[in-house]
């Protein structure tokens, strides 16, 4: 269960924590010692693992029953001993597949068969077998059938029965939820012990828990060592609300090390909705009043190392506007910093630049300040044969100040009076959003990885750009469209990041609520302009899904958003018409213009048919040749839930998105389904928020257990918190349909 090559490179020699963490993973071994041993692993020390007894003693009572059929009588008593034991032992099988997927990832393959369980040699990353002593036959002789079945799907196990025949009557099936059984809950060390080590540590029992609780919390908290680095304050908080003064706040403590006394400590907020108050114990430390603006607040000299701490953090912002305040307000990430006191750049003074540039060469300005210089420190060097940054290709170059990695890049950006904007001197069309990165799915659990996602969804719709709504970016903002190749629009003329250019005077930016919903998912408005904006990729995408609830022969419209400039519909195979794109650029209006959304014709296609159950498909052509189509059914009556994840794998404490919807006996998905979805998370994570996407919904993101479908959907977060090789397997089920699963590998 416990891979312990995992844990030293986890927690390497150069590590200056080393001695506390190892402290740490010290005071649990005894727990994974004797998990594994539940599990049928031996000690920790053991190299090959132990055989499961248990299945030995099973094999000694089949052979003694069969002994008995064959001395005895024979009769109906022998042959329900038989079927008793054939229960037992195929229950066991079904056991070890479950160890066996749990620290692997997988069942073993239907050609590695029911062997790979008593295999002696590992074969696998995450292996601790051998899983059974032998694979033994039923008790009538015949081999166990077994089929694997696929990454989210059962095995097929089960015996033959006595007639040695399958698919009839007599035969014999596990128990599936003993495929699950080696899946533990992980939840209970939420708030006590670091992500980072969840993972590793199986639900025991409530005695043998608050043993481990209060070890480890004695452990981490020993007058020894000290911390360094950038901790980010995601889990801890405690929100409420204050009716009588309007105002939001968020409470925590915050815990360092004696061995820290002497640092440089400060909380580093990237971003309040506007004017906030920040206490340590009872004390004003700082505060900030303008409007999502990354501050820091000093509290080297307030904090107590050694001892908790209560941070408080209260907004007062929405009492001015006649609204009650919200714990929202703290609407970006929280850090907490630990820095030597001397040899450190100060936050914010980092500025590189690049004042010249050509083909051959570039120069590169650094300049920044430490807190015993009194003057900037100034550092210049050259880079030869520069690449230059581009929307398309944002190559970014590194340099190291004070320890810490800094990323910079080479562009020229300039708008012209005839030319409009010119990056590195070409013009670039700008296709901008109006965005504001917060995620209120999330809280205070502001992640990188969910604005990763966001950024990425619409840099897929063609856009290039961004301007933040009456607010300055952050820099984790900054950092990622350095990265992706998207233009950040702002007032920042002092910010060297090679995506930041100088705000313009007008700038029509489409607002990003039009395009996505509250969970990032595209709606309608979104496929028009990938239609229009995304040259690189072919856009044909039908609306609305032909599953609408209306009568046989009422006219419906189709709508189908295409990147090709003409398209022909067909309805059950019958084709009815073929349709261009108008050419004619039409009258520029203003933004507020009721005519706006007449230009839209450009970039859509548009039928009116009778509607007729069955499936429409559109084919789009661009000039003249098949490009590609999409295509929609009819759906009937809901039959399952349906789990779509956007990736397969997690890193220790990575964000994994799933969509949920439901779907019919042939697949195809129920748009209108409005459906409560209940939600079960088994392995080291935790479901972090769902949400579906209505900004008028009145459940909590918070309510993760479960939630009900809007417009056929919604989407789950989980976090993957650690583990070695242990699979996170989320499983969705709704009233009267069939339950869904998916499982994530650890990366």
């Amino acid at each position: 269960m416990v891979d312990y090559n995992a844990l030293k490179k986890k927690f390497p020699t150069k590590d200056p924590q080393k001695k506390k963490k190892l402290a740490a993973i010290k005071a649990i071994k005894r727990e994974y010692a004797a998990k594994r041993a539940a599990l049928g692993g031996g000690a920790p020390t053991f190299k090959k693992g132990v055989v499961f007894y248990a299945v030995v003693i099973l094999g000694l009572m089949i052979l003694g029953s069969l002994v008995l059929s064959v001395t005895g009588k024979g009769g109906p008593k022998e042959i329900s001993r038989a079927q008793m034991l054939v229960r037992k032992s195929i229950d066991s099988v079904a056991v070890a597949l479950g160890r066996y997927r749990y620290h692997v990832g997988s069942y073993p393959s239907t050609e590695e068969g029911l062997e790979a369980l008593a295999a002696i040699t590992p074969r696998k990353k995450g292996w601790n077998g051998p899983y059974v002593n032998h694979v033994v036959k039923d008790p009538w002789g015949h081999e166990y059938v077994y089929v694997n079945n696929g990454e989210n799907e059962y095995p097929t196990l089960y015996s033959k029965g006595p007639d040695g025949k399958a698919g009839t009557t007599d035969d014999v099936l596990p128990d599936r939820a003993l495929y699950d059984a080696p899946f533990k809950d992980t939840s209970w060390t939420k708030g006590w012990m670091p992500y980072y080590l969840r993972g590793y540590v199986l639900a025991p029992d409530k005695r043998t828990k608050s043993a481990i609780e209060e070890e480890v919390k004695a452990v981490l908290a020993a007058e020894q060592g000290s911390a360094e680095g950038e901790f980010l304050l995601r889990d801890g908080w405690e929100f409420s609300r204050d009716t009588t003064h309007g105002d939001g706040r968020c409470l925590r403590t915050v815990e360092l090390p004696l061995g820290s006394a002497g640092k440089f400590v400060a909380l580093r907020f990237c971003g309040v909705m506007a004017s906030m108050e920040v206490f340590l114990n009872g004390e004003k430390v700082g505060g900030c009043d303008d409007s999502c603006t990354s501050f820091e607040v000093d509290i080297s000299a307030k904090i107590k190392f050694g001892e908790k701490n209560e941070l408080l953090v209260k907004s007062g912002a929405a009492k001015r506007n006649g609204l009650l305040g919200s714990c929202a307000d703290v609407c970006r990430s929280v850090t907490l910093v630990v820095e030597d006191a001397e040899d450190r750049a100060i936050w914010g003074s980092v500025k590189i630049t690049t004042p010249e540039i050509s083909p051959e060469r570039a120069k590169v300005h650094v300049e920044y300040l430490t807190p015993v210089s009194t003057n900037p420190i100034v550092n210049e060097f050259e880079v030869e044969h520069p690449v230059l940054w581009d929307v398309v290709n944002p190559k970014l170059y590194e340099t190291t100040i004070c320890g810490k990695k800094y990323r910079y890049g080479f562009r020229t950006a300039e708008f012209t009076e005839n030319d409009g904007f010119r990056l590195n001197g070409r013009r670039v069309q700008l296709k901008g959003v109006n965005l504001n990165p917060d995620f209120g799915q999330l809280g205070m659990s502001f992640d990188k990885g969910a604005l990763r996602r966001l950024l990425a969804t619409l840099k897929d719709m063609g856009a290039n750009a961004i301007r933040m709504q009456n607010n300055q970016p952050a820099d984790e903002v900054l950092d990622l469209c350095d990265e992706m190749g998207i233009l950040v629009l702002a007032s920042l003329p002092e910010k060297s990041n090679p995506s930041v250019v100088a705000l313009p005077q007008v700038a029509d930016f489409e607002e990003v609520e039009e395009l996505l919903d509250a969970c990032a998912m595209p709606k309608e408005r979104y496929w028009l302009y990938r239609s229009y904006w995304n040259d690189r990729k072919d856009t044909i995408h039908l609306l609305p899904h032909w599953n609408w609830d209306g009568r046989e022969g009422e006219k419906v419209t189709i709508v189908c958003y295409t990147s090709g400039d003409e398209a022909e519909l067909f309805v059950n195979g019958e084709s009815a018409g073929r349709m261009k794109k108008a050419t004619d650029a039409g009258t520029v209006v203003g933004k507020d213009d009721p005519n706006r959304y007449k230009l839209t014709e450009r970039y859509r296609l548009v039928w009116e048919v009778p509607y007729e159950p069955g499936e429409i498909k559109v084919i789009a052509f661009r000039n003249g040749r098949t490009m590609g189509e999409d295509s929609c059914k009819t759906a009937y009556k809901a039959a399952a839930v349906k789990l779509t994840p956007e990736q397969s794998e997690l890193a220790d404490g990575e964000l994994g998105f799933v969509k949920v919807e439901i779907e019919d006996d042939d697949g195809t998905v129920l748009p209108l389904a409005k459906d409560r979805v209940n939600f079960k998370l088994e392995g080291p994570g935790e479901i972090v928020a769902v949400g579906n996407g209505s900004h008028n919904g009145l459940d909590s993101f918070a309510e993760t257990s479960s939630h009900p479908l809007y417009y056929g959907r919604a989407l789950v977060i989980v976090r993957r918190t650690g583990g070695s090789g242990l699979p996170l397997k989320l499983t969705a089920s709704a009233p009267s349909v069939r339950s869904a699963s998916v499982t994530f590998s650890r990366k």
